[in-house]
C-alpha cells in the first residue's frame, strides 16, 4: 500500500535537489512547494533529517564532480549521520512524507476518492 502516487515522490526529491532554483522562483507552484520544504525543515530542526535535507538534497550539485549520488549518500550517512545506508533510507522517506503531508495542507496535491 501507498501512502503517495511514485510521481509525486519523484517530484519532492527533484525539488529538494533543486531547493536552489525553486527558492527564486516566482510560479505559485514552487512558492508553495518551497514553502512546504521550509516547513519541512523547520519540523525537523536540529536533527539527523536536517542534515539529510541540507548535505544531501541541497548540496548535491556541489558533490557532483568528486561523487557519485550513491557516494554522496554514502558520505553523508557514514560521515555525517554516523548510520547505515538503510538508516539512511528511512530518513530520506520521512523527510518526502513529510513534504507531502505539507503539499496536501497547501493545495499541491489533492486526495483521489475510489468509488469502488
Amino acid at each position: 500500500m501507498r501512502i503517495i502516487e511514485n510521481w509525486q515522490y519523484r517530484y519532492i526529491e527533484k525539488c529538494l535537489y533543486t531547493y536552489k532554483d525553486i527558492s527564486q522562483s516566482k510560479l505559485d507552484t514552487e512558492r508553495r512547494m518551497k514553502q512546504a520544504i521550509e516547513s519541512a525543515l523547520e519540523f525537523f530542526k536540529g536533527t539527523g533529517h536536517e542534515i539529510m535535507m541540507k548535505e544531501f538534497y541541497f548540496e548535491a550539485n556541489t558533490y557532483r564532480k568528486k561523487l557519485t549520488n550513491a557516494g554522496h549518500y554514502r558520505w553523508v550517512c557514514e560521515e555525517l549521520l554516523h548510520t547505515e545506508e538503510p538508516n539512511g533510507y528511512v530518513i530520506r522517506r520521512e523527510i518526502v512524507y513529510r513534504i507531502a503531508m505539507n503539499c496536501y495542507t497547501l493545495n499541491l496535491f489533492q486526495l483521489k476518492q475510489n468509488n469502488t
